[in-house]
């Protein structure tokens, strides 16, 4: 069936959220999914701020004894980080944000992105073969991350710095099936 969702989400701290999704059969055996959605938040204390982009598309396909279903996803994030409070810091004010939180603009950024294709086939009749399957993936992640390290402490004999930066690709395959055993 076809079907299109549109979702609108506000509230404190400054939330925001909108949410679409659209499913339609393409034809007979042949069926289309997406989603996106979309958050940003102020937060509840200052250097608290998040904004979150999620995306998926999948495309299925299914006949008498094979299904294959292609999939893509992406993820984008961004978050500030306002730092935990010692015990006297939140008795004193529990919406501060630490001084170090600001002097380092302590923040997170993460992207992530992946692409796949499985196919299940389903053997009928006496074989002992039931099913078989086979999946390949492939993606790429990306994380950034400012710490509230001293400089101080940033030498290259006891500390490699104030940034975690990496960026990986990864990719497998996966093949499995499902024997029926016995009588």
């Amino acid at each position: 069936e076809r079907r299109v969702e549109l979702g609108l989400d506000a509230g404190s701290s400054g939330l925001k959220q909108a949410r679409l999704r659209v499913a339609a059969a393409l034809a007979p055996g042949l069926d289309l999914q997406a989603n996106l959605a979309d958050m940003t938040l102020d937060g509840f204390r200052p250097q608290s701020e998040a904004h979150r982009t999620l995306g998926n598309a999948r495309l299925a396909w299914v006949g008498d004894q094979d299904r294959v279903t292609m999939s893509l996803s992406s993820h984008e994030q961004s978050a500030q980080d306002p730092l935990g409070l010692t015990r006297a810091q939140f008795d004193a004010d529990p919406m501060q944000t630490t001084a170090q939180a600001v002097q380092f603009d302590t923040r997170k950024a993460i992207a992530q992105t992946q692409g796949g294709l499985n196919w299940r086939h389903q053997f009928v009749g006496d074989s002992p073969l039931r099913e078989t399957g086979l999946t390949l993936y492939q993606g790429a992640r990306s994380v950034t991350q400012w710490q509230a390290i001293a400089p101080t402490v940033q030498t290259p004999v006891r500390h490699g710095g104030g940034v975690v930066d990496f960026d990986r690709d990864y990719r497998g395959v996966e093949g499995r099936s499902t024997w029926r055993l016995g009588t």
